[in-house]
């Protein structure tokens, strides 16, 4: 079951990345080493939730794209 705070943070991070590149990439790679350090310190299946953030950054830049 997917976790809302991983796609509206990748929600987040794209709406950011829009404005500020730096700060949208930089936000995309503390997720990501945050995720991944608790996959090797906890094995729980941490690629779900970088699936979630990435649904979540994917489907807004693709709505960006088109609104735009």
């Amino acid at each position: 079951m997917a976790d809302a705070t991983h796609i509206v943070a990748g929600v987040v991070s794209c709406l950011i990345t829009v404005k500020y590149p730096v700060i949208g990439v930089v936000s995309t790679i503390l997720f990501l080493i945050y995720q991944l350090d608790e996959e090797w310190h906890l094995k729980d299946e941490a690629w779900r939730d970088i699936l979630e953030y990435a649904v979540g950054y994917y489907l807004t830049g693709i709505t960006t794209l088109v609104l735009i």
